[in-house]
């Protein structure tokens, strides 16, 4: 694990950089769009909803506002929820929590009901699985081969849309491909908020560098408290900072990859907290 360490006002946090390699026999993401997150894994049931909502379903943090079921019941013509689909001349099916396509060429489609700016969709992948071409308002936000030693979930959440209704489309490029179906998400008020100041032309930002260092004497180093009046989770940390007489207008080549949080209980000053 690489040390280096942010100190910034608001959250009592020491931040260290943990840089890890994700290893396993799960989908590969072959693209993905900039404001896409991707993760594999999830328990089946935390991906997989039934309307109606009860109002504390949640997908990595984001409550569930809207849920697009894509189920599947044979008849005449088969039933598959809240989707429509493209057959292209072959057998699209699937079972009462999923849909199925099993010829290159075909797709389905919805559109939420609600608006949001956050969507979600939901996949499953095992060891007879092929490419999924995930688009959003006709846009490709990712590109998935879903082949699996084991069955994997899959959630591809699509962040920065504007806030209205969105159509989701899930096209097979090689089979099979199953679908849970796609939410629309959204952000619960912050817990606490601590925006930068601003000068009055808005040019600069008040304040000062805290230099990043990482503890090596076995002793907490903590910013400022901040506010807890809810019992909702911590699913978020978002902070400001700069480096330090770096004056380009792109970051440095040298940054952090990623970063470790530590929260400090409420404590008298100059007392240890406990985690």
């Amino acid at each position: 694990m690489a040390e280096f360490c942010v100190i910034f006002r608001g959250l009592p946090v020491i931040i260290c950089v943990m840089c890890v390699l994700t290893c396993g026999h799960g989908a590969t993401v072959l693209w993905k769009a900039p404001n896409v997150r991707v993760v594999q894994g999830l328990d089946y049931n935390l991906l997989e909803f039934e309307n109606q909502l009860v109002g504390s379903e949640q997908v990595l943090g984001h409550y569930v506002v809207d849920w697009r079921d894509a189920d599947y019941m044979p008849g005449f013509p088969p039933w598959y929820e809240d989707w429509e689909v493209y057959t292209a001349g072959g057998i699209l099916d699937g079972h009462p929590s999923e849909i199925w396509m099993r010829v290159s060429g075909q797709y389905i489609y919805t559109r939420t009901a609600i608006p949001g700016s956050i969507v979600s969709i939901h996949l499953v992948g095992d060891n007879n699985d092929g490419i999924a071409d995930i688009k959003v308002d006709g846009e490709s936000v990712a590109r998935l081969n879903m082949y699996a030693e084991k069955q994997t979930t899959v959630a591809v959440l699509v962040f920065g849309l504007a806030r209205t209704n969105h159509q989701v489309l899930v096209q097979c490029e090689s089979p099979d491909v199953a679908v849970l179906g796609a939410a629309t998400l959204e952000e619960r008020p912050a817990k606490w908020s601590q925006s930068p100041r601003l000068d009055d032309e808005c040019l600069f930002i008040w304040g000062w560098n805290e230099v990043s260092r990482y503890d090596t004497e076995g002793f907490n180093i903590a910013a400022d408290d901040w506010v807890c009046a809810s019992t909702n989770p911590v699913t978020k940390v978002r902070w400001w900072g700069s480096f330090n007489g770096w004056r380009q207008s792109v970051p440095p080549q040298n940054i952090p990859s990623g970063f470790a949080f530590r929260f400090l209980a409420r404590c008298p000053c100059g007392r240890e907290g406990k985690i």
